[in-house]
């Protein structure tokens, strides 16, 4: 499949440099990984226009989760100013996965409903603060558009906001966070020659 090999081509090649970063790929099976099994069962929640162009949901034994669409936009999601990518599950820690997948399965442990649109006004300036303060003072750029998807989860109905800054069509940040974003996770949207400069500069870090 070439999603697929697109991800694993990018574990190989652009975060193979970071053993931290092949941490966070999740352990999906080739056969599902974009739920097409449990599409047909009926336990995958459509992602709403726009965000299905720059998300996609694989299925993992450890439940869904939300990944950049590679396929589409050959884009892919690190945590700000490091080597690991990034993917957004259905809980917050290691402890709440484990109990997760032991009270539901993996099979039910997944979004459920899905909700957003793009943000303005009083929305945006927030999420403009928001933005420079989470990316270490960096500002957004001019005429960016913010977009605003919630998620809930089936464990425990948790509500995940992921905020996409878009510029000159391509999607630059985002920001996922949960419980009004007392919790929150600056991510890098970066295409595939940035993604193997980041790889290259933690590198020669090490």
């Amino acid at each position: 499949m070439w999603f697929l090999a697109k991800m694993m081509i990018a574990v190989a090649l652009v975060t193979g440099l970071s053993a931290a970063a092949v941490a966070e790929v999740p352990d999906a099976n080739e056969e599902n990984i974009l739920c097409q099994k449990d599409m047909e069962k009926g336990l995958v929640e459509p992602i709403p226009e726009p965000f299905s162009a720059w998300i996609v949901t694989m299925c993992t034994p450890l439940g869904q989760q939300l990944a950049p669409n590679v396929d589409k936009q050959g884009y892919f999601w690190f945590i700000h100013n490091t080597a690991n990518l990034f993917v957004l599950k259905p809980q917050l820690t290691k402890a709440e996965e484990d109990q997760a997948v032991g009270e539901l399965g993996a099979e039910n442990l997944r979004f459920i409903k899905y909700s957003g649109g793009q943000l303005f006004g009083e929305g945006a300036e927030k999420l403009s603060k928001m933005h420079e303060i989470v990316f270490d003072g960096l500002k957004v750029e001019e005429n960016t558009l913010i977009y605003q998807l919630d998620a809930v989860s089936s464990y425990k109905e948790k509500l995940f906001h992921l905020f996409f800054f878009i510029h000159n069509d391509r999607p630059k940040k985002l920001i996922t966070c949960v419980n009004q974003c007392q919790l929150s996770v600056p991510v890098d949207i970066l295409n595939w020659d940035e993604a193997k400069e980041r790889a290259k500069q933690f590198e020669e870090k090490q």
